[in-house]
């Protein structure tokens, strides 16, 4: 990020237009015609006092890599004006901007409006940093017709924050990759703004614009406020700006980063909610102009959105396809949901056909096939990408299925806890291929690593069970021991470490395939109770879903995240959790009949899972 000092024009030095009138170009005739049909405008407010003076800049984020600078679509020939940032255009007097048809979009990039510097009434304030979401460029290459009038305000600015954080260094520095997952996740976390806050407006939403998904209302307001205390305030040496920016530093600790303005700090707070919990909570003033607010000081700042979907019924997992979509399991109503990367239920959703039997579980194939495993029939359901019944297949097992996974050779396999049975399926289908029961005591969870060997987690044995792609048991099979109690859960980080979820003990035991146990484990921090499943983000961050409602967030070493566990309002029997490709956490919450989605909190994962297995990108981002 550049020095602030450097960026701001004085007040003084802006052309008298600019001070006079909501269209801070207009006084050019060439620039004034091109208004007429590209214009995008709005204006840029701290609190409810407009900001005058401040630079406004568009941005696209960068696709060739992460970490990348966003890219200007703003030219310094067209504004007339410009700094070490980029061009931009000013606010005038009542705040207000314009964007002319000087700049271009690629359509399908992700777009954003930057906000910085600028006098909120209190003085020019270098720390004052607004962002908005615009989101997918459209094909026309401009937003004109889009989105005609954005507010940039502190609404605005968290919203852009939590949906970007995944793929942002700061605010000026947006990127993914160029995979077609990246910018598939990246398209979908940019979306996810449009779920917070009204672009128009500058408020944030009570519930989703599909109404089918309570939003944190009071704490979109609380984080607003708290940017408020900042860029109201006299500059960057004011003691609510101080304490801000030194508190949301890039790793949540003290001796990171620290951010140099407010747009900055909030990306840093979405990826840090737990931290400094104290001081942010108590910044804002008695006259904070944003409402309601949380009442008490809660846990951490996570932004959580809870689907309530009538077809959700005891939801028993979650997982993802590679457009992003949800494809959820309902235990109580023998149907699958399907909702987009947005929550919003697709068209062939739910779906009560094709034997669903108290559905449990949910794995993707590397072609996109969704295969359910039934626990109140031997067999196992099989649907395409769009949700159409593809067979009721059986599994070749005189019990049902409860746990189901995809190995890297496209085989699929169940796990039947009433017969302590693997079955093995064929890519096509084919039932009954084979049945395994070595080892195997009441099997609860199957997971693969690269070289294509199951891992079981063997609950009454209190051990897991390691098979090669043949159904052969390692000679290390079963590990046992070492802190495995009643284990429900198993995954594969992208070392080949198997991650045990100890129900009865409270605790994540980390192996590696030959059964090495890894240094300080079993892991008990981080909130970790009667754990239910594991899912790896981008990062190789561990997020665990808690049977008794928490979400616990560690690090690839088994240092809780701060905050952890987050304890969300209406998590309830967390059963299953899964992080797909734009940096959301999803839970399946059946003590609630509800999803929730935990915006922003985690770096992109490769989706499905089995495709991250075969390609050895388990931890990584796409």
């Amino acid at each position: 990020m550049p020095t602030r000092s450097s960026i701001l024009r004085p007040l003084a030095l802006l052309p008298l237009a600019v001070l006079l009138s909501g269209c801070a170009l207009t006084s050019n005739p060439v620039v004034a015609t091109a208004i007429k049909g590209l214009s995008i405008h709005g204006n840029v407010h701290g609190g409810q006092q407009p900001v005058v003076g401040s630079h406004v800049y568009l941005f696209a984020a960068d696709t060739l890599a992460y970490g990348n600078p966003s890219n200007s679509l703003l030219s310094s020939a067209s504004t007339g004006y410009a700094d070490t940032v980029g061009a931009y255009v000013p606010t005038d007097a009542s705040g207000s901007w314009d964007i002319s048809g000087d700049y271009a979009c690629t359509p399908g990039t992700q777009v954003y409006l930057y906000a910085l510097g600028g006098d909120a009434g209190a003085g020019p304030n270098s720390a004052v940093g607004l962002m908005a979401v615009l989101g997918n460029c459209p094909s026309s290459g401009n937003f004109a017709t889009a989105v005609p009038y954005i507010s940039i305000n502190e609404i605005s600015t968290v919203a852009a924050a939590y949906a970007m954080a995944p793929f942002a260094l700061d605010a000026t520095d947006v990127a993914s990759s160029g995979s077609t997952l990246a910018l598939t996740g990246i398209a979908n976390a940019f979306a996810n703004a449009s779920n917070l806050a009204d672009l128009p407006s500058g408020s944030a939403l009570a519930t989703t614009p599909q109404g089918n998904a309570t939003v944190p209302t009071s704490t979109i307001n609380t984080l607003a406020n708290v940017l408020a205390a900042c860029i109201n305030s006299t500059g960057a040496s004011d003691p609510n700006c101080l304490t801000l920016l030194g508190d949301a530093t890039s790793d949540g600790t003290l001796s990171g980063t620290a951010p140099t303005d407010t747009a900055t700090a909030m990306i840093n707070i979405a990826k840090n909610p737990g931290a400094h919990m104290s001081d942010l909570f108590n910044l804002p003033s008695p006259t904070a102009p944003f409402a309601p607010t949380l009442n008490a000081q809660p846990n951490d700042f996570t932004i959580a959105l809870t689907y309530t979907d009538p077809s959700l019924n005891a939801p028993g997992s979650v997982t993802f396809d590679a457009a992003g979509n949800a494809w959820i399991a309902n235990f109580g109503n023998n149907s699958v949901t399907l909702l987009s990367s947005l929550g919003v239920p697709l068209s062939n959703s739910p779906m009560f056909n094709n034997g669903l039997s108290n559905p449990s579980q949910i794995a993707i194939d590397q072609s996109g096939n969704a295969w359910v495993a039934n626990a109140g029939a031997a067999a196992v359901s099989e649907f395409d990408l769009n949700g159409n019944a593809l067979g009721s297949l059986s599994t070749g097992s005189s019990n049902t299925s409860g746990a189901i996974a995809v190995d890297p050779s496209g085989n699929v396999w169940a796990a039947s806890s009433s017969s302590n049975e693997l079955s093995l399926l064929t890519m096509s289908g084919t039932p009954a291929l084979s049945q395994f029961t070595t080892n195997l005591d009441s099997p609860d969870f199957v997971a693969f690593d690269a070289s294509g060997n199951a891992w079981v987690a063997n609950q009454l044995a209190s051990n897991v069970a390691i098979f090669d792609n043949s159904g052969n048991p390692l000679s290390n099979s079963p590990i046992g021991g070492n802190g495995i109690d009643s284990p429900t859960a198993v995954s594969i980080d992208n070392f080949g470490n198997g991650w045990v979820g100890n129900f009865a003990s409270n605790s994540i035991s980390v192996f590696d395939m030959n059964g090495n146990e890894m240094a300080s484990s079993p892991f008990t921090g981080g909130g970790v109770s009667q754990p239910l499943a594991i899912a790896f983000d981008g990062l190789g961050n561990v997020w665990v879903a808690n049977d008794t409602g928490g979400v616990t967030a560690m690090t690839g070493s088994g240092t809780p995240l701060v905050g952890s566990p987050f304890n969300l309002a209406g998590i309830s029997q967390s059963r299953f959790l899964a992080v797909d490709g734009s940096g959301s956490v999803w839970v399946a919450n059946q003590g609630a009949n509800t999803v929730v989605q935990l915006i922003g909190s985690a770096a992109p994962a490769v989706t499905p899972i089995a495709y991250a297995v075969t390609t050895g990108t388990i931890g990584t981002r796409p």
